[in-house]
């Protein structure tokens, strides 16, 4: 009974540890049928090349994660990573289907034609690059805008796959006044719109219609301060005239005594006087 017991313990742990065995192959050789069940297509995606007039390497850093972000968001692609430590990349080098040193070409320098070889090797479906095009800054009555452009690439051809919704740049602005928030949260609305966007061209959605271009507001016209004028001065008053001060005449001082003589007798003195002289 003991026997019996410990033998069925022993074939149900070799059952579960095969259908984990199982389920990594499956999960490790992901393709195109594996992942629709989930709504979503494998993809790679390389690191963004800044080729704005910015000249930032913070700038495709920072687009790169935001990209990471809105294709994971979208729930139409499954990103995956490709390095040393990815089991599907072991297996496949394990397996003889990779070399070790394609791999680590890579992991080093992740361009275009160094990642195709082992998307395809390891079931990749596509892998994806993106590239900031145009950056300009906010003002006071613009917002932020980043244009950005992409493309899904055939990981088994190379082959540029064409997306319904078209292939063509877009565009990305802020949404805060850039007078009340600092630019680098402009910066990541403006690179978060334009990644959504660009996410629903890269998977064949309708892209939504871009929004309106903010008009900058007209300035309220201030009328201009009055400008004060100076109060006129009031008239001087009239000098009040001098009182007339009356002049005296000249008191006449007497020289003598004065001597009133009659005409007769000045006559008579006259006459004796004439006398005498003869």
């Amino acid at each position: 009974m003991k026997a019996s017991r410990l033998a069925g313990l022993a074939a149900g742990i070799m059952l579960v540890t095969c259908a984990g065995a199982l389920w990594a192959q499956v999960y490790q050789y992901q393709d195109e049928e594996t992942l629709q069940w989930k709504g979503a297509r494998s993809a790679v995606l390389l690191p963004a090349r800044n080729e704005s007039s910015v000249g930032e390497a913070a700038l495709a850093v920072k687009s790169t994660a935001i990209m990471r972000q809105a294709m994971l968001h979208s729930k139409k692609f499954e990103l995956v990573s490709l390095h040393q430590l990815n089991p599907a990349v072991r297996r496949a080098v394990s397996d003889k289907l990779l070399d070790g040193s394609v791999v680590d070409a890579a992991a080093q320098d992740p361009k275009l034609e160094s990642v195709l070889p082992v998307a395809a090797a390891v079931g990749v479906k596509f892998v994806s690059e993106v590239s900031v095009q145009s950056y300009q800054a906010a003002t006071e009555t613009t917002p932020l805008e980043v244009t950005l452009s992409g493309a899904l690439y055939e990981a088994a051809t190379g082959e540029e796959r064409v997306s319904t919704a078209g292939t063509g740049p877009v565009k990305g602005r802020s949404l805060s006044n850039p007078l009340k928030v600092d630019a680098k949260r402009l910066e990541t609305e403006a690179l978060s719109d334009a990644c959504n966007r660009l996410v629903k061209v890269l998977s064949g959605l309708p892209l939504p219609a871009e929004p309106p271009k903010r008009e900058p507001k007209p300035e309220p016209e201030v009328a201009p301060a009055p400008v004060p004028v100076a109060a006129a001065p009031a008239p001087a008053p009239e000098p009040t005239p001098a009182p007339e001060v009356a002049v005296a005449e000249p008191t006449k001082v007497p020289l003598g005594r004065e001597v009133h003589l009659p005409m007769e007798w000045l006559y008579y003195l006259l006459s004796v006087a004439g006398v005498a002289a003869l």
